[in-house]
């Protein structure tokens, strides 16, 4: 709720906007009840690689092209305002600060991660259109002028934690999405950093490419991609689950002393190799 609050500040057509909060009493003995509402989304990103293949031509590819960069980097702006909650935004009015993300009683500052970056999780308004002046996101492209196919937001901050400058790389990164996870989520170490975040927001940029550039029609690329993740069972955790992540688990060493690493899933070199250059 606390990060919702500070990211509602900054106004970002890539951040999801809180409406409002709703709370429902319990009876005697018994907890209340929370409720969040959000603007009603066409649906989320996984949707809308599904219900846009396949495509009619190679120009309009091109037109895909050109959207979804305009995304990443409006999705990857939204995550770093998430990482520094404490960024002053720029204003016309040079009076107003904005600067209220830091405790001002220690001089601390406050960071947010998200923990659990995918699809799912990016929701997708086709009609969106947002405010017509954006002067208070200048590194911000106006989604009316360049959004054709709508826009993406990162949303879902129900696992998102805040922290202060001490604690921002104490993160429990237990509770994410495994597909989606960094190789240290599998670390006996439960603590990581906001860098949790910029693995899986890249682990869905590579399965946007994969849809863009071999999205000619079904099956969808980018269930095909998930398939050969799984490298036909033999990409396991460490429990000796099948996994489809983007990276795996490897043992190296003699017969008498091994010991686990991880690399780049094979897959995921093999569909950066076949992707063709001219797009």
């Amino acid at each position: 709720m606390n990060i919702l609050t500070r990211l509602n500040k900054r106004e970002d057509p890539h951040l999801v906007k809180l409406l409002l909060t709703m709370e429902i009493e319990g009876r005697p003995g018994q907890c209340s009840s929370y409720f969040l509402m959000f603007p009603y989304a066409d649906g989320n990103l996984r949707q809308f690689w599904q219900q846009h293949l396949p495509y009619a031509s190679d120009e309009n590819r091109v037109t895909y092209a050109r959207w979804a960069a305009i995304q990443f980097y409006g999705l990857a702006w939204a995550l770093c305002k998430l990482h520094d909650l404490h960024q002053r935004e720029v204003h016309r009015d040079s009076t107003r600060d904005e600067d209220n993300d830091v405790n001002h009683s220690s001089g601390d500052r406050f960071y947010g991660i998200h923990g659990d970056i995918k699809p799912e999780n990016l929701l997708w308004y086709e009609k969106w259109v947002g405010p017509e002046d954006y002067q208070e996101c200048p590194n911000i492209i106006p989604p009316h002028k360049s959004a054709p196919f709508g826009v993406l937001q990162l949303a879902d901050f129900g696992i998102s934690k805040l922290h202060n400058t001490a604690t921002r790389s104490n993160f429990n990164m237990k509770w994410g999405t495994k597909t989606y996870a960094p190789p240290e989520r599998e670390s006996d170490d439960e603590e990581c950093s906001r860098s949790f975040d910029i693995w899986s927001l890249g682990c869905v940029f590579l399965e946007f490419l994969c849809w863009l550039v071999h999205g000619g029609g079904d099956p969808n690329p980018v269930d095909e991609f998930q398939k050969k993740r799984r490298l036909n069972g033999k990409n396991k955790t460490s429990a000796g689950t099948t996994i489809d992540t983007f990276y795996r688990l490897v043992e190296v060493g003699t017969e008498r002393k091994t010991k686990s690493k991880f690399e780049v899933n094979p897959a995921v070199m093999e569909v950066r190799y076949s992707m063709p250059t001219q797009y």
